[in-house]
C-alpha cells in the first residue's frame, strides 16, 4: 500500500486553487495529460482514485497546498460538497462542521433549528452533545432568527448567515446555467 504524501500527489496531479479543481498531469489508459481528474459520488464529493485507492478531493486540496493532511473535518464554507476551491475550505471540528449544515431534508417546517411544538414553533440547537432549549414563538421565521443569531454567538464564520445562503443558492444556479 502506498501512503501518499504531499509530493506523491504533486506528481501525479495539478490543483487549482481558484477553480478547485485537480488535473491529470500525465496520460495514462483512459486519462489524458490535462484532464479533470475525479467524479462526483453519491453525496456530491468528489472522489479521485489514486493508487487503487479512492480520496475526497477537499482532503487532496489541502494536502497539495499545505503539505499536510487536515486535522480532522474540512468544511465547505458554502455548504456544497463539490466545491473544493482552496477559499471555500476550513478545517473544522465537529461541532463547527454541523453548525455550517444545512437543514435536514425531512424538516416539516423548511428553516435549521425549528419545530412546531403545540401552537407555536420551538427553536433548539445541539452545543457539546446537550440540546439547548431557545425558546417558544408565535412564527417559524422568529424562532429561526433566534437560533441563527444564537449559532452565530457560538460558532461565529461557522454560522453560515441566511444572505449568505441565498447569494450562495443563485451563485450555484448561476453556475449550473
Amino acid at each position: 500500500m502506498i501512503t501518499l504524501t504531499a509530493e506523491r500527489l504533486r506528481a501525479e496531479l495539478d490543483y487549482c486553487r481558484i477553480t478547485g479543481n485537480f488535473y491529470w498531469r500525465r496520460s495514462r489508459k483512459g486519462v489524458n495529460a490535462g484532464d479533470v481528474a475525479g467524479s462526483r459520488n453519491a453525496l456530491g464529493y468528489v472522489i479521485i482514485g489514486l493508487w487503487r485507492k479512492k480520496y475526497l478531493a477537499h482532503r487532496l486540496a489541502w494536502l497539495h497546498v499545505y503539505g499536510r493532511w487536515p486535522v480532522g473535518l474540512l468544511d465547505h464554507r458554502d455548504r456544497n460538497q463539490s466545491n473544493n476551491r482552496f477559499a471555500n475550505l476550513r478545517e473544522a471540528l465537529p461541532t463547527e462542521s454541523n453548525a455550517n449544515r444545512n437543514c435536514r431534508a425531512d424538516s416539516t417546517i423548511g428553516l435549521k433549528g425549528v419545530s412546531p411544538n403545540g401552537s407555536g414553533f420551538c427553536a433548539r440547537l445541539m452545543k457539546d452533545g446537550e440540546r439547548l432549549y431557545l425558546g417558544q414563538f408565535d412564527t417559524p421565521e422568529a424562532a429561526h432568527d433566534v437560533y441563527m443569531q444564537t449559532l452565530e454567538h457560538l460558532y461565529g464564520e461557522f454560522a453560515l448567515p441566511k444572505s449568505s445562503i441565498t447569494s450562495f443558492i443563485s451563485q450555484a444556479v448561476t453556475e449550473k446555467g
